[in-house]
């Protein structure tokens, strides 16, 4: 009997699922509230003109070379970005359609976020439709659109927003940077490799006769020629003095090639300085960032951070003084051979070895780590006050010789001097290593 009253209860649920699925299965793709599933295309094709309105209305033409702002064609409109409002109008489609909308409030249309008129249809962006998965628009029709592409962000920029950014031109063959600064305190580096001012050709920029790390001082350069802007204050200043050109906060200028390029800095407002390019009537926002670095800079700061960059295999001698005594080595070329497997040695290169009373001795590998030395810090301004440890003489045929000298400093410092001025400080256990690696060489010749 029970088994009967199951059988029964299950098939009559079975009738009313049926039942159920058909209602369901008459039911059309639209809500009580008139929304559409189908999605539509409401696009327009090949678009002439438009208008936003945003924060203000601008109308924007197409022209044979891009598009343009109508009320003045002399506005550097930055083609991308008109270029990306075209293409939401010309690609508008909407995901959902409500046939029976509510009020205007209720999609955020009685004050829409953007207005555009184009082809005679005028969009109204409202609010997000997030129940919905994207925003809401109407065209004028009496419907409300819903769609899950970004259509506001490419429209929401006000009038200098859509100004082109000017960049600084490439610039090749760098030959000098002039800084002058409102301070009155001006700084000039030049390319002057090749002059043979320096122990090392890796040298580059020199201030004054004095080399400067190549790396630094090309970071700082680039502080003036490859910054971003902020944004645009003014795209046709007639009064520049009212930015501060008249006085300008620094002007650099860049020699390079056959041209030149200039970058002013004016007055300071809320965290950023008004700039320009080369006496340009477009005024930009810069970064205090770039500008402080500009205005801060110090040759001290941009000398080399390095114990000696020597060309060894231009030396033709090197005298030592250790522990009272002198010694000097003296430089030789032959023929390499391949010491090393795998090695490959090209036909007639040749190699650099050291003699000591006429005796080859292995000075290479002293040579080099003092090249290989790690600074831990700046001595510039400091005098020696303590022994000397070592000192080394180089000689190069035709230049000036280079004495390098090591002095203790404190019980775990050395600081060192170039050519009688005080460079840099290192770890005095570095010294200590190479005055044992050259005492060494000398007892076993």
């Amino acid at each position: 009997m029970k088994r009967r009253k199951t059988l029964l209860w299950m098939g009559a649920l079975l009738a009313a699922l049926l039942v159920a699925f058909a209602a369901v299965s008459q039911i059309q793709p639209k809500t009580s509230s008139g929304e559409e599933n189908a999605a539509q295309s409401l696009g327009e094709a090949d678009l002439t003109a438009f208008t936003v309105t945003y924060e203000q209305p601008m109308t924007f033409v197409k022209t044979e070379t891009g598009w343009s702002y109508e009320a003045d064609d002399s506005f550097p409109l930055d083609q991308d970005k008109a270029q990306a409002m075209a293409q939401v109008l010309e690609t508008l489609s909407a995901d959902k359609a409500i046939d029976s909308p509510s009020t205007d409030k209720t999609y955020g249309l009685d004050a829409p976020k953007c207005t555009v008129t184009f082809k005679n249809k005028t969009l109204k962006i409202g609010s997000d439709a997030a129940m919905d998965g994207g925003r809401y628009f109407s065209l004028g029709d009496g419907k409300v659109y819903i769609t899950s592409a970004d259509i506001l962000s490419p429209f929401q920029y006000s009038m200098l927003d859509l100004v082109e950014l000017q960049e600084a031109p490439m610039m090749e063959n760098l030959s000098q940077v002039t800084l002058e600064r409102k301070d009155g305190s001006t700084l000039v580096l030049r390319d002057r490799q090749g002059e043979n001012l320096s122990y090392s050709q890796d040298y580059i920029w020199f201030y004054g006769d004095r080399p400067l790390d190549t790396e630094n001082t090309e970071e700082l350069i680039r502080h003036g020629t490859d910054m971003t802007w902020e944004g645009c204050a003014d795209y046709n200043a007639t009064d520049p003095s009212a930015y501060g050109f008249d006085d300008p906060t620094l002007r650099l200028t860049v020699r390079y090639g056959t041209g030149t390029y200039t970058l002013e800095v004016g007055d300071a407002l809320s965290g950023q300085y008004y700039a320009r390019m080369n006496d340009s009537r477009i005024i930009y926002w810069m970064d205090a960032t770039d500008v402080n670095a500009l205005l801060q800079a110090d040759p001290a700061d941009l000398y080399p951070n390095e114990v000696l960059l020597m060309d060894w295999d231009t030396v033709s001698s090197v005298t030592v003084q250790l522990a009272g005594e002198t010694w000097r080595f003296t430089s030789a070329t032959r023929d390499k051979v391949s010491t090393e497997a795998g090695e490959t040695v090209e036909a007639g290169e040749q190699e650099t070895y050291w003699l000591l009373n006429g005796s080859e001795v292995s000075l290479g590998d002293v040579l080099t780590s003092v090249t290989a030395m790690t600074p831990t810090g700046s001595a510039l301004g400091k005098s020696p006050t303590r022994a000397k440890d070592l000192a080394l003489t180089v000689s190069r045929e035709g230049k000036e010789d280079v004495t390098l000298c090591f002095y203790r400093d404190t019980s775990s410092q050395s600081l060192v001097t170039l050519n009688g001025e005080s460079t840099v400080c290192v770890n005095r256990t570095d010294v200590v290593t190479l005055c044992e690696a050259i005492t060494a060489i000398v007892l076993a010749e």
